[in-house]
């Protein structure tokens, strides 16, 4: 049989929302999974994202592995028999507060000759391997809640 890869940039299910916990889940448990510092802004994202038709178009080709975008926030993990991977690389304040890897690097998940590469489950990243909410939080009080000041060198004539 031939392995088919798919991409996308956005999420084609709702089981790749940043937060969402448990991938066996048809339910979104709001109050236990928007456990962190930005609730209100992942449950404004949680509205438009997920896609019935991208996933079911997904599904219809015979896709093995799906890579997607759009989140900011790492996933790999399968789901009904499909591997879902998003690799951000994100800014340096999201590197630097563990919602993605400080280690910028690129995800091999195909290889010509052997095909799908194994990966390492990711659900959430920040708690899994960022030492959780209480770690999340000290580097909030250490770094500040807010973005750092970008300066503009372009100039509008």
């Amino acid at each position: 049989d031939a392995a088919i890869m798919t991409m996308s940039h956005f999420l084609p299910t709702v089981q790749c929302l940043p937060d969402w916990k448990d991938v066996k889940s048809d339910t979104f448990l709001r109050d236990e999974w928007l456990d962190h510092g930005a609730p209100g802004t992942s449950a404004k994202f949680a509205k438009v994202a997920g896609s019935t038709g991208l996933e079911a178009q997904i599904r219809s080709i015979g896709s093995n592995i799906h890579v997607f975008g759009h989140s900011h926030r790492p996933k790999d993990f399968v789901w009904e028999s499909i591997r879902y991977v998003h690799n951000p690389l994100g800014n340096p304040r999201e590197r630097l507060m563990y919602m993605v890897s400080p280690e910028v690097t690129f995800q091999l998940v195909w290889d010509t000759h052997t095909g799908q590469t194994p990966g390492k489950e990711v659900i959430r990243l920040w708690e899994e391997q960022g030492g959780g909410i209480t770690e999340m939080h000290k580097r909030f009080e250490k770094h500040g809640r807010k973005r750092p000041a970008v300066k503009n060198s372009r100039r509008i004539i």
